[in-house]
């Protein structure tokens, strides 16, 4: 704001500036014109009192009335003696106009003179007297008054010399002053005027600043606000996971519950206690390994060699009696061996066989065959069967949380869609990846693989 004050008045300045250039020059002008006017009129009035006062005028026109005794040069006479009178007034203006105090008595003496000698001029002295008589009686010396005409011309002559003198120098000081003092003031205006656009860039520049930190903020905030919302998707997900792997041992200890309060012998009762004991253990390993998966993000699995095959035959016993009415046919081939966390991946194994016969088909018996292929760095196991399969569309998403094929079993509409999603964070926590197999035109083939070496991080 300051800046801008100063800049306003600095280009007032120049304005004012270039104002009084001209206001001076129209006066230098103005001032000159008038000397010159008044040093020609003064000019032009002592040639003509030159004329009125010498031959042809004045005294010419008194002899000639004296000599000739005609009225019309008597007033011819006191004509021009009041033209005199009148150019004297005059010519004692344009002095007083200049400075001067013009000395005029002389001249006015030897016009008064020839007036006063008209009155006793009497007629006839032509006639009685001689010329030379008649001479010294109408003659007045006027060299006074020729001598006071010249001094005045030169008076005049001087004036005008000094006065055209210092209107030059005036000029000339003007010529140098006035565009000095412009180019000062216009550098000033440049000088303030690159401040003030060095401040706007400047300020243009803090300003851009301000935006990429507030974008940088607004997108950290974002950011934080994104990761929040994933955080609480991952807990729902979570939730509803553990949820769902613990319906299986929960239902699995209800049944066995009731198998004991109906068992006939005491042998048969606590048989059934201990499955019991071991549905609940199941549950608290299912509890203990979501937690662990929680913490996935952090750390991998700790992970050992273990024997596939040897974990999907559990998850057979372990689903066995919650599905003893469903037909099926459960084949386990040889799969081998691979580096895994146990109980994870047997939740895996237990998660794809419950969607394998929840989706089973109700006309014909349930086919499953688990299979593996060993590869160069990966154990990759297929689960296949005969049931109902996976719709083409849903093969990308059947992964992700709270997607579901159509069961055709009443009973398969209580999923929730959560256990192929478990099965792909398990399986990735391991390093591997899992996905529809292709190429299978009935049922459905399930692919999942797991590392033949140990992790690096797991490496003692």
């Amino acid at each position: 704001m300051h800046r801008k004050k100063v800049f306003a008045t600095a280009l007032v300045g120049l304005v004012a500036i270039s104002a009084a250039d001209i206001w001076v020059s129209h006066q230098v002008r103005q001032e000159r014109n008038t000397l010159l006017d008044t040093v020609s009129s003064a000019r032009h009035e002592t040639a003509k009192l030159y004329d009125e006062l010498g031959f042809g005028g004045l005294i010419h026109s008194f002899k000639n009335y004296v000599i000739r005794g005609d009225e019309a040069y008597r007033d011819r006479v006191r004509t021009t003696a009041h033209s005199i009178h009148i150019r004297l007034e005059r010519l004692d203006a344009h002095g007083r106009a200049l400075g001067l105090e013009p000395d005029l008595s002389a001249v006015r003496d030897t016009v008064s003179a020839y007036e006063d000698r008209l009155d006793t001029v009497r007629l006839g002295w032509a006639d009685s007297l001689p010329v030379s008589d008649i001479d010294a009686l109408v003659r007045v010396d006027d060299a006074p008054a020729l001598e006071q005409l010249a001094a005045i011309e030169a008076g005049f002559e001087s004036v005008t010399r000094q006065r055209m003198a210092r209107l030059n120098r005036l000029s000339g000081f003007q010529s140098v002053l006035t565009p000095t003092l412009q180019a000062l003031m216009l550098g000033f205006i440049i000088f303030i005027w690159m401040r003030m656009y060095k401040t706007r860039i400047q300020a243009g520049r803090e300003a851009r600043a301000q935006i990429r930190n507030l974008n940088a903020s607004l997108r950290a905030q974002t950011l934080t606000l994104e990761r929040m919302r994933e955080s609480h998707a991952a807990l729902e997900n979570f939730t509803s996971m553990v949820a769902h792997d613990l319906k299986a041992p929960l239902r699995q200890a209800s049944m066995l519950l009731h198998l004991a309060k109906r068992a006939e012998t005491e042998a048969d009762r606590d048989a059934h206690c201990d499955k019991v004991r071991e549905s609940i253990e199941r549950a608290n390993t299912i509890v203990e390994g979501f937690l662990n998966l929680a913490q996935l993000d952090d750390q991998p699995p700790e992970t050992s060699l273990e024997d596939i095959g040897e974990i999907f035959r559990q998850a057979v016993d372990e689903l066995a009696l919650l599905h003893r009415k469903a037909p099926r046919h459960i084949r386990i081939d040889p799969l081998g061996e691979a580096y895994c966390d146990r109980d994870l991946i047997r939740q895996v194994a237990i998660n794809l066989l419950t969607n394998a016969l929840k989706y089973a088909r109700p006309e014909k018996t349930l086919d499953i065959r688990v299979r593996a292929v060993r590869g160069d760095t990966m154990l990759t196991v297929y689960v296949e069967d005969n049931g109902v399969g996976i719709p083409q569309e849903l093969a990308e998403r059947i992964f992700s949380p709270h997607v579901r094929g159509e069961s055709p079993e009443p009973s398969g509409a209580d999923g929730r869609g959560l256990g192929l999603a478990l099965c792909r964070t398990i399986i990735a926590a391991h390093g591997g990846d899992i996905r529809m197999a292709p190429g299978r035109s009935t049922g459905a083939s399930i692919r999942f693989t797991l590392p033949l070496a140990q992790p690096a991080a797991n490496t003692l």
